[in-house]
């Protein structure tokens, strides 16, 4: 009888801290939370064509970019500095055309993985949309 008594007693105590802790607590603040998902007010009465524009790295740093919709290939062969040019040129000529480009990477398996990130890297200098065409890898 004296056992249940104690755990009375003992839960009594604890809900009283308790509910001491909840009056004096200031629980009148309001904070905003934005959620993710599209906001109404930054969407545009003229969206832009998206083009794809894929990078293809072979081994060794040498790249490729090719426009998916006319398959045509700007610069074949190209060093880092020769695709930063060469994508920066592709972005332009899309944009005069009213589209956006979106680079799509596609690394060997054989490339090292800091020729992937030089391509990321060149993408968010100049502001280019970007995602890697590897489903293991995708961003």
């Amino acid at each position: 009888m004296q056992r249940s008594s104690f755990l009375i007693r003992f839960i009594d105590i604890g809900l009283i801290i308790l509910f001491g802790f909840i009056t004096i607590s200031d629980i009148d603040t309001y904070s905003r939370i934005d959620m993710p998902g599209s906001d109404q007010s930054t969407t545009s009465d003229d969206p832009q064509q998206m083009t794809l524009v894929t990078v293809e790295i072979a081994p060794g740093g040498v790249f490729t970019v090719v426009e998916r919709a006319s398959e045509t290939v700007p610069c074949q062969g190209v060093d880092r500095d020769g695709l930063e040019e060469c994508l920066v040129n592709v972005r332009d000529q899309l944009q005069e055309a009213g589209e956006q480009a979106v680079v799509l990477v596609e690394p060997d398996e054989r490339s090292i993985v800091q020729h992937t990130v030089d391509v990321l890297d060149i993408c968010d200098r100049h502001g280019i949309l970007k995602n890697i065409n590897a489903s293991e890898l995708k961003l």
